[in-house]
C-alpha cells in the first residue's frame, strides 16, 4: 500500500515538473511593439546567461524621432506637415536630400 502511495506521489511529481517546463516554453515581452529579426532558430537550446537574446522587438509608442532639417525646405516641410495634421494622419517619409534632387 505504501508503495503504492509512493509511486503515486513520484508520478504527480513528474506531472507537476513538466508543467513547470511548459511555462519555461512561455515567452513574454516586457513591451509591446512589433516582433523583428528571430536570433534563434527553433530547437536551439537557450540558457539563461544567453546574452543574444530571443528575437528583435521595435517599440512603436512612444517613439521619438530627432533629425536636421534645412532651412531651405523648412517652409514646405511646415506646411506639409499642417496639411497632415488636418488630415487626421501624420505621415512620414524618410528622404535623403542630394542639393540638386531628393533620393528615397
Amino acid at each position: 500500500m505504501q508503495q503504492d502511495e509512493g509511486t503515486v506521489k513520484l508520478d504527480q511529481a513528474l506531472i507537476d515538473q513538466q508543467k513547470l517546463n511548459v511555462t519555461y516554453c512561455h515567452i513574454v515581452s516586457p513591451v509591446t511593439g512589433r516582433i523583428g529579426l528571430r536570433l534563434v532558430d527553433p530547437g536551439n537550446y537557450l540558457q539563461t546567461t544567453n546574452t543574444t537574446g530571443v528575437a528583435v522587438v521595435t517599440q512603436l509608442q512612444p517613439i521619438t524621432v530627432i533629425f536636421p532639417v534645412r532651412k531651405t525646405i523648412f517652409p514646405t516641410f511646415c506646411r506639409k506637415r499642417r496639411q497632415a495634421r488636418r488630415s487626421r494622419c501624420m505621415p512620414m517619409i524618410a528622404q535623403r536630400f542630394v542639393r540638386s534632387r531628393p533620393v528615397v
